[in-house]
């Protein structure tokens, strides 16, 4: 993976990683002797990778030259999901953070909902139109209508107004607004 991003840029390539989740980090970790992601996460890295880690902060800025990439903390799908944003593009990569149309919590819908209400007011205020997801198929960009979306739905399944039916990723899954979130009964909290 190292060598294809090399070629394709011709500059030095940097690892950065929207959660630590396997399909996402993997053993292409390997391949660079550092790595960036949320310190949240760092216990989903195997022990055994060889790299070193760098931890992100909220409000961190990668700037690539004609470009920055802005760090925004977006916890829900892993307590360590983060959001790069680009404000001069008006775009954004979310790995899992909202679940490119399948999200699973595997922290609680509480921590969900403070995620998505995080980005909220930034996708707002630079007019980001949309995150481009981990899992992409080409019709399922996360706009901002999306995560409220999220938002709407994990305060129905707290307050009781939403009742989620049985589901086949996870114990629980409610399917409204074309979104999909899928939950154990230890993550509703």
């Amino acid at each position: 993976m190292r060598k294809i991003a090399e070629d394709i840029v011709k500059k030095p390539v940097t690892l950065v990683l929207t959660h630590g989740h396997g399909d996402h980090a993997g053993v292409a970790i390997n391949e660079w002797e550092t790595i960036w992601l949320a310190e949240s996460d760092k216990s989903l890295i195997s022990a055994n990778a060889r790299c070193k880690r760098q931890y992100l902060s909220n409000g961190q800025i990668f700037d690539l030259g004609n470009r920055k990439i802005e760090v925004v903390f977006t916890p829900g799908h892993t307590y360590g999901s983060v959001t790069f944003i680009d404000r001069d593009k008006h775009y954004g990569f979310s790995g899992d953070a909202f679940g490119s149309g399948n999200l699973l919590v595997f922290t609680n819908l509480s921590t969900e909902i403070k995620g998505c209400e995080s980005i909220i007011p930034i996708m707002e205020k630079y007019d980001i139109k949309y995150f481009y997801p981990g899992h992409y198929w080409g019709n399922n960009l996360e706009t901002p209508q999306r995560v409220k979306d999220i938002v709407t739905i994990c305060k129905g399944i707290l307050d009781g107004s939403i009742q989620p039916e049985r589901g086949s990723n996870m114990q629980y899954v409610v399917e409204k607004y074309g979104v999909k979130i899928n939950f154990n009964n230890e993550n509703k909290k």
